[in-house]
């Protein structure tokens, strides 16, 4: 059985922390466990910081949708965007989360997708017509 969360959050980076607490308090109203909605709050979290910083987006621009689907064994976060876009490389998102010097370490950019990576069972995006269109599947264990 399948339940829906619809999202629509402004690019604006001052209300994606709200948002995104609302998210996690809605997963855990459909029943989700706790530790598994924080791993969702914090993808989405990231998600939208990196569509704003990355895609460009201003406080005029359309809103981010998302729609994350609630399955048995996993949740399915869709996002859509106008942003510019950025194709977060694939290996960077697959790499574990080890830093060969300090400066990797300290490195202002990066990180996130690291961590999403290492959280998500897969990760996909592609861009049609204008917009960005993201899929990333958490299992729920």
């Amino acid at each position: 059985m399948k339940n829906t969360i619809k999202l629509s959050v402004k690019p604006d980076l001052s209300e994606i922390t709200d948002e995104c607490e609302k998210l996690e308090t809605a997963l855990t109203h459909a029943g989700i466990g706790t530790s598994p909605a924080m791993k969702v709050r914090y993808i989405a979290h990231e998600f939208f910081v990196n569509v704003v910083r990355h895609g460009k987006m201003d406080k005029e621009a359309d809103n981010i949708t998302a729609e994350i689907d609630i399955y048995n064994n996993r949740i399915e976060l869709h996002f859509v965007d106008s942003g510019r876009e950025w194709l977060p490389d694939q290996e960077v998102l697959r790499q574990p989360c080890h830093y060969n010097s300090d400066d990797e370490l300290y490195a202002p950019s990066g990180k996130g997708l690291r961590l999403i990576g290492a959280m998500c069972r897969t990760y996909s995006m592609f861009r049609d017509n204008g917009r960005n269109y993201t899929s990333i599947s958490v299992e729920l264990k």
